[in-house]
């Protein structure tokens, strides 16, 4: 209104809004384990723009303005989409959990390897499913490395390491295995001649191990056999002792030579001869 002249004009002016808010989708809960090691969120569902901004937060500090970085901490990590150009934000929240859980290791043995046992079987039975594998740096595993039960040959350390079809996760257990091939004394004593005047000899096996665990076997000509240790023999020839070991199966052989010289002497008596009544 002009108040010298009391002329009028008049205008209008329209005043909009757009408090639209944007979206905001930090995708599905992810999880952490020993094989997925990192994991990437998943802001693709959100709005999308130039005029849009993102902005992540999340555990010890975490901060990304990527729409899908990459994590390796398990938490709750949370998503704000801007419009930069009206100021309107919403956000929303993921959960990345993580599952490191060891698997079950078992690792026993029964007995050692022995001269009558010279095999054993490991087992692995009460370990965690998954995938499993036996290594040992000083003995042999002649087969199943990758079973439960593998069969060894020899003492060491033998380490089973079990993987856990889970969640990738690895753990390990040692068993130690024991050997006892020790090989007993066997000594068949010297060597014996038979002869008219001796015509039976006996056998010495004193110089062998002894105890109650050990046992003994002759056996030489003519069938002969005997589980004394010092037997007696009437027979020339060659006779072999053999110590046996019963508490681990290990043997030990030892020989001895029974000569003999029954050559009869030379008797001589000379020629018949006379007796007469010149020769008295």
């Amino acid at each position: 209104t002009n108040g010298v002249n009391g002329c009028e004009a008049t205008d209008q002016v329209v005043v909009t809004q757009d408090v639209s808010v944007p979206i905001a989708s930090a995708g599905v809960d992810m999880e952490l384990t020993c094989a997925v090691t990192s994991v990437t969120l998943d802001g693709s569902g959100s709005s999308t723009g130039a005029d849009y901004s993102y902005s992540w937060s999340g555990p010890n500090g975490f901060s990304s303005s990527m729409q899908s970085p990459s994590v390796s901490a398990a938490g709750t990590y949370t998503l704000t989409v801007t419009n930069t150009v009206t100021g309107c934000s919403a956000s929303d929240q993921v959960l990345v959990t993580e599952d490191i859980a060891l698997p079950n290791v078992v690792a026993t043995v029964v007995g050692q390897i022995t001269c009558s046992t010279p095999t054993l079987t490991l087992n692995g039975t009460g370990s965690s499913a998954g995938t499993y594998l036996w290594t040992t740096a000083d003995g042999v595993i002649i087969s199943g490395a990758t079973s439960l039960q593998p069969t060894v040959s020899s003492a060491g350390t033998y380490t089973l390491t079990v993987t856990s079809s889970v969640n990738g996760c690895s753990n390990s257990a040692s068993v130690v295995v024991t050997q006892d091939s020790n090989v007993p004394l066997a000594d068949a004593g010297a060597d014996m001649e038979l002869t008219c005047a001796v015509t039976s000899v006996m056998l010495d096996g004193s110089g062998s191990s002894t105890g109650t665990n050990y046992t003994y076997s002759w056996s030489g000509p003519n069938g002969f056999s005997s589980s004394a240790m010092s037997p007696s023999v009437s027979a020339a020839g060659i006779y072999t002792l053999t110590v046996t070991n019963a508490a681990n199966g290990c043997s030990a052989m030892s020989q001895v030579t029974v000569t003999s010289d029954t050559t009869l002497p030379v008797a001589n008596a000379g020629l018949d001869m006379e007796l007469t009544c010149s020769v008295i």
